[in-house]
């Protein structure tokens, strides 16, 4: 997988000197010796290096714990590459005047509380706030025009896409410049895009522009549009069928009458076709008695 991904990663660098790169190198974890967290990072670098990648930019991630416990072994720093295509001048990039790139670090990285991680990789979990100040801080220092756009491709997210995550809610509260996320996720991350789709639902729902909530109803005229007994027709009557398991219709029972609450009729009368009921028909049901208009008496 690392193999791929450095080759996606050094064919997207070779098209254009505004494209770089942002690469987290391992965290040195207690279970792993140190020779081994050494080779592994060896291996890192020889691939990018063979692929002409750019090595020569450092940035040093600096993290910010508040209130952790005893426990919370993480360290407070990260080594990362700002990597550009070797084939590319750097000065001529969008990029170079980005801050962490002029000063090699990005300071003050909140950093999530143990207790409110996903997940138990600690080393991989740093929350969706410190993935969202990574992003500002590549973005403070840069020359761009009012209608330029950032996109950012996630070759390899980690577990819950903290990243996709950070530039979904980024979107939502409408910052600028405006950043575009393109993610390559897993099978096993369906539940990461369901939650993007749930934040940007949520925010609309909430949103002063969004209309009234209604129940979806299905239209009544689509079925007279195809013949009955053609596939066209059988395919559509599927489609009414999952629409009304997936939206039913709103049963609302009416209030149990009690001594406190009698039940009682109120409102004007309701002869409205409802579940295929007809209204009674009170010339048929009802005897009614019949007076002659010479029978009325005047005052």
């Amino acid at each position: 997988m690392v193999t791929s991904v450095q080759e996606q990663l050094c064919t997207a660098l070779n098209m254009s000197a505004d494209h770089f790169g942002h690469i987290q190198l391992p965290q040195n974890q207690a279970q792993t010796q140190q020779s081994v967290a050494i080779k592994h990072r060896r291996s890192l670098e020889d691939g990018l290096l063979s692929r002409s990648m750019d090595l020569s930019r450092h940035v040093t991630m600096l993290f910010k714990k508040e209130n952790v416990r005893a426990s919370d072994k993480r360290p407070g720093t990260q080594a990362c590459y700002a990597v550009f295509s070797a084939h590319k001048k750097v000065a001529q990039s969008a990029w170079s005047t980005s801050e962490p790139l002029q000063t090699s670090f990005i300071p003050d990285l909140p950093l999530i509380s143990v207790a409110n991680m996903r997940g138990y990789d600690q080393d991989n979990r740093k929350g969706t706030e410190c993935h969202q100040a990574i992003v500002e801080a590549y973005l403070d220092g840069l020359n761009l025009a009012e209608n330029d756009k950032v996109v950012i491709f996630d070759l390899l997210p980690n577990r819950y896409a903290e990243f996709g995550l950070a530039l979904c809610q980024r979107a939502l509260e409408g910052k600028t410049p405006t950043a575009l996320y393109f993610g390559v996720l897993r099978a096993d991350q369906k539940d990461v895009q369901s939650e993007m789709f749930s934040m940007a639902y949520s925010h609309w729902d909430g949103s002063s522009l969004s209309p009234p909530m209604s129940r979806p109803g299905w239209p009544t005229d689509v079925l007279s549009k195809f013949l009955p007994g053609s596939k066209e027709h059988e395919h559509i009557s599927k489609i009414k069928h999952d629409f009304e398991v997936l939206c039913p219709a709103a049963d609302v029972a009416p209030p149990a009458a009690s001594s406190a609450n009698p039940a009682r009729a109120q409102g004007s009368p309701d002869f409205s076709v409802d579940g295929g009921k007809q209204p009674l028909d009170v010339t048929r049901l009802l005897d009614l008695q019949m007076i002659a208009n010479d029978d009325f008496n005047e005052p």
